[in-house]
């Protein structure tokens, strides 16, 4: 399948500010340049990547420097793109505040400390942000300390995506990392590609292409020396490289297709580059790709159903053919930057089971852990068996070509092996594979799918035990409970029904609520058992409805 490319005029910075919704002044950042030979260009963009990297760890030992520099404000009335209107003054008043200067206080240290420490949700803390940068303006945060607010945001946005109805992300996230955008460039600090990386990364978790583009066309007339990482993150959010937002309906029952499509929750991002011409381009400019780029071009590629040009990249960069014995000649050793690592696994995982061959992605992983030594059970590797369990779900016969047998299988190798732990433990196991609960979403909808509503009661237990974050553990438990509790039902066993909702009602409050409201319904022989097997839901109109939605919400 070929790639879309969308032509691109030259615009003023005055108007592409405007355009894109952000305050004119945008146009004042300065841009600084790099030196025409590739390998300098290559240099300092590493450096600067390693120096902000390293501003993080010593962070803390900038702060008495910090407290030293002063710089003069002026306030700003606001622009097109004010969203959390910090910045409203009155204009009698513009004058007293010119002739002022502004030193960096405690208080704005004590908060970006909290929210990097993990004690904070920014999302919760989002107010007293506001407080501060209302009274104090834009530079009440030095750069670094706005980077780091980004990168929260990112943390935040993966930590939390369960949070509320399963698999859906607040907008807010967009808001508040659109927010400190705005007020980089009303601080007039110089944004970097490490400002713009985290920038493109958050708006491609929403499959914003348009946003991401334009950022992209900011930051080339800003001149900004680009690094592997942020050509990384562009190859993912422009070329459809990012497994989390492909759609899945062709897998699903029809009755679930509009669930998963419906644009209120899920909107499947838009490819509008050629991830081989920006692999040519990394080249040009002298940006030296690394394996996160190789695992970006496989999925990227991997999404058009490309799998003879993904096999192509992986022989060629990994020495790596699936029918041929290797040649350790030709593997490339430890010390390059093009290693295979778990996330390269994962990526052909994703790749060969979106395009329904799980088995050849399988027989990849075997060859790869051999050739490169790769342990699959050490604790990062959770992704990889993640995205197996994912495909081995979403491509059961008769959907696909996966064997129904196959999920299980992979579940009880990792567990007869002992090689689980539960979620957010030390690292005292570490050659254990860490459990998610997503591994536990693909086995409760297999194990309904099968109608082995006695196994998927089986699974509450090593729920508790094994994830160990209550919002996820409550979740989870309280949507077997909800589950189970339909299946029963269908059959009759209404005893069964309420032994059930004795046992696990403490887990979630909505959940056994919605439980309630269904053997109430039942009693009253108001509900059709005739679209449950496919997971439809039950539809009352007397009553609310009560369906998985908070598993079929999101791209699974």
């Amino acid at each position: 399948m070929s790639h879309a490319f969308k032509s691109r005029s030259n615009v003023s910075r005055l108007g592409f500010a405007m355009r894109l919704g952000y305050p004119s002044n945008i146009c004042s950042l300065r841009s600084y340049t790099t030196e025409k030979n590739g390998i300098n260009q290559l240099l300092q963009s590493d450096t600067s990547s390693h120096s902000r990297i390293s501003s993080k760890s010593s962070y803390s030992n900038s702060i008495v420097n910090s407290f030293l520099k002063k710089s003069a404000f002026t306030p700003s009335l606001g622009s097109p793109f004010d969203v959390a209107d910090l910045f409203y003054v009155d204009p009698n008043q513009i004058e007293s505040f010119k002739l002022k200067e502004f030193v960096q206080p405690e208080e704005s240290y004590e908060y970006i400390d909290s929210i990097t420490n993990g004690e904070d949700n920014i999302l919760l803390s989002w107010d007293h942000f506001k407080t501060i940068a209302r009274r104090l303006g834009p530079k009440a945060f030095d750069h670094t300390q706005y980077f780091l607010m980004l990168e929260k945001i990112k943390q935040d946005i993966d930590v939390n995506k369960l949070a509320g109805k399963a698999g859906t992300m607040n907008p807010k996230y967009l808001e508040i990392s659109r927010s400190v955008h705005e007020l980089m460039v009303k601080a007039d600090y110089n944004l970097d590609s490490c400002d713009y990386r985290e920038l493109i990364l958050i708006e491609s978790k929403f499959g914003k292409s348009k946003e991401v583009e334009k950022l992209w066309l900011l930051l080339n007339e800003e001149k900004i020396a680009k690094d592997s990482t942020l050509y990384d993150a562009y190859i993912l959010a422009s070329c459809h490289g990012r497994p989390a937002l492909w759609n899945i309906a062709k897998y699903l029952p029809k009755t679930d297709q509009t669930k998963i499509i419906n644009p209120t929750v899920y909107h499947e991002p838009n490819c509008f580059e050629d991830p081989l011409s920006l692999v040519s381009a990394m080249a040009d400019e002298g940006v030296l790709p690394t394996v996160e780029t190789y695992n970006a071009l496989v999925t990227s590629i991997g999404k058009s159903g490309d799998l003879k040009t993904v096999k192509a990249i992986i022989k060629t960069i990994w020495a790596i053919e699936i029918d041929k014995p290797v040649d350790r000649r030709k593997l490339i050793t430890r010390s390059s930057v093009n290693y295979p690592n778990h996330m390269t696994l994962t990526a052909i995982i994703h790749t060969f089971g979106y395009n329904d061959r799980v088995a050849e992605g399988l027989r990849f992983i075997e060859k790869f852990s051999e050739a490169y030594h790769i342990n699959l059970f050490y604790f990062s590797t959770g992704p990889i068996w993640e995205a197996l369990l994912r495909w081995s779900y979403h491509t059961t016969t008769p959907k696909g070509n996966t064997p129904v047998e196959a999920i299980e299988s992979i579940w009880s190798l990792l567990r007869q092996q002992r090689k689980l732990q539960p979620s957010g433990s030390s690292s005292a196991l570490h050659t254990n594979v860490r459990q998610t609960v997503n591994m536990y979403k693909y086995l409760v909808l297999s194990k309904r799918d099968n109608e082995d509503y006695q196994g998927m009661l089986g699974l509450i237990p090593q729920i508790i035990n094994g994830i160990k974050n209550p919002k996820d553990c409550d979740f989870l438990v309280g949507k077997v409970m909800l589950m189970s509790i339909k299946g029963f039902a269908q059959f009759g066993e209404m005893e069964k029904c309420d032994e059930i909702l004795s046992k696990y009602s403490n887990y979630s409050v909505e959940a056994t609520r919605l439980a309630k409201n269904y053997l109430v319904s039942i009693q009253n022989n108001e509900l059709d058992f005739s679209d449950f097997r496919m997971g439809k839901g039950i539809e009352n109109p007397n009553a609310e409805q009560v369906s998985e939605d908070g598993f079929f919400s999101t791209n699974m």
